[in-house]
């Protein structure tokens, strides 16, 4: 879908002039923007300290929400060779094991200018250097792992496993991989006489830009070896005023182990400025009509601004429940709908995210809580059906935190105004996230040099006069716990995948982690139907088939090759009815045989706190009975496939005992 306002097809040389024109007219406007400056900063020093050098177009909120609480605003953080020192300093003294003398230097360091308690940051982890403690807002790897494609590829393997739980998706196909399956899908659906519409989106595009709608597969167009997804289009989305919208939910992921989730009970509602119709060959290329992007929309001559909340092309999300309300919806339900949308698509993603994590942040990074931990805000996009059922378009990693918006006042001059709407948005948002991640004491000293682990004072922040907004909900564990605890099954493949990686750091797992992970998992012993031959050969060949999710073409596989190895591996070593029963076997299979493997067998062995393991143990004792002599290699789950189990069994601790028949 071409951009509306260029004269060019994207194929014409004059398209790349047209957009460095358009990329100086921004960077001339940036000049006269609407900006908040710097307000007093506190001489106390118990004051909490946010370096906002990195944080670009976000320091506008995040000074509003500074000078209501009272916090301290670094902006020129300290020098390469300082800072490096320290860190190298606290690396130092971690693997000796005085953590706690580091901590209290680190803090020391904070008071003369040193660390912040927070860092925010516009885009990745990675550009605040050398953070030895503190917040960071944004989690490695966040930006990769809700990529489209990535995304697209998380929620296809949980719908795979759980159809009925992962349906708010809609069907995805990874140009070019499996253009063949697009095209076999897309024959079937025009025998049976249905118009389909896809939408193409490209994998690492943003702002609606690079995307529009086919009803052909021959009308897909590729450029540049970039990589695309292909999705159904929603051809009956709920209206208001006759025209499309969409939600800006914003999730704030506070932790990642244990895992919590909050959500803002307030979000932006986004409107299309031309009526919506049915998708046909004349309105395809309306960008207008079928996106709802506002890096599109605004410069359509119909988009309205206003500084009201209930009308314009951009509005609150609760004055639109208002009116969904005055229509007949259920609007709690609906809310309620998409708070699990939240939570479901979070739980999918969470595994990869920890993988990244653990690679970007080894354990003595994060010990015992005194080093780096991470916190982020998301922007889920969510469509409503005409039903009311809410379908997740995309998770933007960097959602904007604006208040203000571009508007051309004459050709090619633009100016930022405020806008009050965005700004009763996300202040009390980012406020509120603020308030959540600030930490409550702090350990003060006066001369790190002659620190021991008796010296230094715990000492409370100033807490702020401000109580925040109470806009943050916790929905996880808090709410859905109980409901969707038994979905998290990637959690435990990804603990097994970290386990057997081998290598500190690394992201991808090689052919002697895979060896690794056969050897502990007791794959080749005799009866279950694989030698390390046959192991080496579905190594090298999924290896070679996700070659292309590296973009730096490094050797060895990531999680996810790693999960379908495992699946596969599932299918034929246990069998079952559906997938999800393999996969629950082989995780029970392996976690048991990892955990006996770490154990001395001349100690008490204490069985894994496993799901559906327990009655395995019972049945298997009165089969082979029970007494204290020593465990003999693996044989403990020979015949652990015999045994079914319907349901899950609190966790046993039990003696070992031997598995020899009587």
């Amino acid at each position: 879908m071409q951009n509306p306002l260029c004269p060019f097809k994207p194929t014409d040389f004059r398209y790349a002039a047209w957009k460095a024109e358009r990329k100086a007219l921004r960077f001339r406007a940036k000049k006269n923007r609407f900006r908040v400056e710097p307000g007093p900063q506190p001489k106390n020093r118990s004051a909490i300290s946010i370096d906002t050098s990195k944080a670009k177009s976000t320091v506008d909120v995040l000074r509003l929400c500074l000078k209501d609480l009272g916090w301290r605003e670094d902006q020129n953080p300290v020098p390469q060779h300082y800072r490096s020192e320290h860190s190298m300093h606290m690396h130092q003294l971690f693997l000796i094991g005085y953590y706690f003398i580091v901590l209290k230097s680190i803090q020391w360091v904070k008071r003369d200018g040193g660390t912040c308690d927070l860092y925010w940051n516009s885009v990745h982890f990675t550009e605040a250097e050398d953070v030895i403690a503190g917040k960071v807002n944004k989690f490695p790897g966040m930006v990769e792992v809700v990529r489209k494609i990535n995304l697209g590829r998380t929620l296809d393997l949980m719908h795979r496993l759980y159809p009925e739980e992962y349906d708010f998706h809609p069907q995805s196909w990874f140009l070019p991989q499996q253009f063949s399956e697009f095209c076999d899908v897309a024959r079937r659906a025009h025998e049976r006489r249905l118009k389909q519409v896809y939408i193409i989106k490209p994998d690492e595009g943003s702002q609606g830009e690079g995307i529009y709608l086919i009803q052909e597969p021959k009308d897909f167009i590729s450029s540049n070896n970039k990589r695309y997804i292909a999705q159904q289009y929603i051809t009956n989305p709920l209206l208001l005023e006759g025209l499309k919208f969409d939600f800006r939910i914003y999730v704030v992921l506070a932790s990642l182990d244990p895992l919590e989730i909050y959500i803002c009970k307030e979000g932006l509602t986004r409107f299309c400025t031309i009526p919506y119709q049915h998708p046909t060959n004349k309105n395809l290329g309306e960008a207008y009509m079928h996106l709802t992007n506002y890096s599109l929309n605004k410069h359509s001559i119909n988009y309205l601004h206003t500084e009201s909340e209930e009308d314009g092309s951009k509005r609150t999300m609760s004055s639109v429940f208002k009116q969904l309300d005055r229509m007949g919806f259920d609007v709690q339900q609906i809310w309620d709908d998409i708070e699990e949308v939240v939570v479901k698509t979070i739980i999918a993603i969470a595994p990869e995210l920890k993988v990244e994590y653990r690679a970007e942040l080894p354990t003595y990074k994060y010990v015992a809580n005194f080093g780096i931990s991470c916190f982020q805000i998301l922007g889920f996009d969510i469509l409503l059906q005409a039903d009311g059922k809410p379908v997740l378009l995309e998770v933007n990693a960097n959602p904007s935190l604006r208040i203000d918006f571009e508007h051309e006042v004459a050709p090619g001059i633009l100016e930022h105004i405020h806008s009050p709407v965005d700004e009763e948005i996300k202040r009390p948002l980012v406020m509120d996230t603020l308030l959540l991640v600030a930490p409550r004491t702090r350990i003060v000293i006066d001369d790190p040099k002659s620190a021991t682990h008796d010296s230094g004072d715990e000492c409370e922040y100033v807490r702020p006069p401000h109580r925040g907004f109470g806009t943050l909900s916790q929905i996880y564990p808090r709410k859905y716990s109980t409901d969707f605890d038994w979905l998290r099954i990637l959690d435990r493949t990804a603990n097994i995948f970290l386990d057997c990686l081998g290598v500190r750091g690394a992201l991808r797992m090689g052919s002697t982690g895979f060896r690794t992970f056969a050897r502990k998992c007791c794959l080749t012993t005799s009866g279950t139907g694989f030698s390390n031959a046959s192991l080496d050969i579905m190594y090298i060949d999924l290896q070679r088939r996700w070659e292309h999710v590296s973009p730096q073409r490094t050797s060895g596989l990531g999680f996810q090759g790693f999960i379908e190895a495992f699946f596969l591996i599932a299918k034929k070593r246990f069998p079952g009815d559906t997938i999800l029963e393999s996969v629950e076997n082989m995780l029970d299979y392996s976690e048991a045989n990892i955990e006996l493997n770490s154990c001395d067998s001349k100690k008490e062995l204490i069985l894994p706190k496993l799901t559906r393991t327990e009655k395995k143990v019972e049945e298997m004792k009165s089969v082979y009975g029970s007494n204290n002599r020593k465990t003999i290699g693996n044989a403990y789950f020979i015949d652990y496939k015999r045994f079914p189990v319907e349901k899950r069994p609190r966790p046993l601790r039990m003696k070992s005992f031997s598995l020899q028949k009587e």
